[in-house]
């Protein structure tokens, strides 16, 4: 069964920057792979009710 994952987009300060955008996924590891697809230059907190599955840092390369 499925379940809903919520995918905030974090700002430099460590806040919100919008809504969530909620999905559905079998497990942790589906929600984590679709999160890395979107997380090109951003900085993703994976929930699952009050739950926090994972946070994906943006680690911007020196250059």
């Amino acid at each position: 069964m499925d379940s809903n994952y919520q995918f905030y987009v974090l700002d430099r300060q460590g806040r919100t920057a919008r809504p969530p955008r909620v999905m559905s996924f079998k497990n942790d590891e589906a929600a984590m792979v679709e999160a890395r697809k979107a997380l090109s230059d951003q900085t993703i907190e994976i929930w699952q009710n009050d739950r926090c599955v994972a946070t994906l840092l943006y680690m911007q390369k020196a250059a």
